[in-house]
């Protein structure tokens, strides 16, 4: 399992990459646990962000498949955590302060020189 977790980071784009490091740094995890399937609070709590800021970033363009892509989960399991994060975000106070962290630790770079491809319809 750890070999398929190695591969799947291996072909991840900048972007994405980037994205994931931050989430992992902020929540004090590793990348492979954020892939991998460990249901712990920390690890569950870091894939509901990274499903929300794919989403809000339009990385999805509306496609549930492409974040699936992203974090090898059930496609339920993403739906679920994009909705969660998302009432999080709107409802708890500090949700949203965690999520508005992440973003701001991204540099500026990673959103522009790092520009990720939408997923064609």
């Amino acid at each position: 399992m750890q070999n398929d977790i190695t591969e799947h980071i291996k072909r991840l784009s900048a972007y994405e990459y980037s994205l994931m490091n931050t989430i992992c740094d902020y929540s004090n995890i590793k990348i492979s646990d954020l892939l991998g399937k460990v249901r712990k609070n920390q690890y569950v709590n870091a894939r509901k962000i990274a499903s929300y800021l794919f989403k809000k970033n339009g990385y999805t363009n509306e496609r549930i498949g492409s974040i699936i892509s992203l974090i090898p989960k059930d496609h339920t399991t993403i739906i679920y955590n994009v909705k969660k994060a998302n009432e999080h975000y709107n409802l708890e106070p500090h949700f949203k302060t965690i999520v508005d962290s992440v973003v701001s630790n991204l540099s500026k770079s990673d959103f522009t020189s790092l520009k990720y491809k939408p997923c064609k319809k």
